[in-house]
C-alpha cells in the first residue's frame, strides 16, 4: 500500500514536471530594429549600401529582392540587412530565417527632391554708351523674363541621371 502510494506520488510529480517544462515559447517575428512598419524609401543615385539591423526570427537570415534592377539585398557579415538602390522604382525585399519565418519589406527607390527658395535676383548691365535710363530699362526687362521670382519657393527640383564627360 505504501509502495503504491509512493509510486502514485512519483508518477504525479513526473507528470507535473513534464507539463511545466514544456517549451511553448514563440519565436518573435523578424523585424528591423528601430524601424516601424514594412515600408522603406531609398534615394537614387546613391553609391552607398544602407544597413539595417534585424531582430527576431530563428537562425541565420537570407535576403532577396523581387527586382534587382531597382534594389539589391543581402545579409552582411554581421547578420544585418544591406540594401543598395540601383534605379528608381518599387520592389519587395524578403528576409527569411531557418525556420521559414518571413518579413517582406516594400521598398521604393526615388530621386531625392530639393526645396529651394530664391531670396534675391539681380541683373548687372554693363555698357559705357548706355544712359542710366537705358540700363534701368534693360535691367527691368531682364528681371521680368526670369522664370522665378524673389521670395518664391521652387518646389521639388529632382536631380536626374548625371552625364559625366570623359576628360
Amino acid at each position: 500500500m505504501k509502495t503504491t502510494f509512493l509510486s502514485g506520488i512519483l508518477v504525479m510529480s513526473l507528470c507535473a514536471f513534464s507539463l511545466t517544462s514544456c517549451n511553448d515559447d514563440k519565436v518573435s517575428p523578424i523585424s528591423l530594429k528601430d524601424h516601424k512598419g514594412t515600408d522603406l524609401s531609398l534615394y537614387y543615385p546613391d553609391s552607398e549600401a544602407h544597413s539595417y539591423e534585424l531582430t527576431g526570427g530563428e537562425g541565420a537570415y537570407k535576403a532577396s529582392s523581387s527586382d534587382i534592377k531597382v534594389v539589391t539585398a543581402e545579409i552582411d557579415s554581421k547578420g544585418d540587412l544591406s540594401m543598395k538602390a540601383v534605379a528608381p522604382g518599387k520592389a519587395d525585399v524578403t528576409i527569411t530565417d531557418e525556420a521559414e519565418n518571413k518579413l517582406v519589406l516594400k521598398v521604393v527607390v526615388v530621386y531625392p527632391t530639393l526645396d529651394l527658395v530664391v531670396e534675391k535676383l539681380g541683373v548687372t548691365i554693363k555698357g559705357e554708351e548706355l544712359t542710366d535710363d537705358q540700363k534701368k530699362e534693360i535691367e527691368e526687362e531682364a528681371l521680368n523674363t526670369v522664370p522665378v521670382q524673389a521670395g518664391v519657393d521652387i518646389n521639388s527640383l529632382i536631380p536626374t541621371k548625371r552625364v559625366r564627360k570623359e576628360r
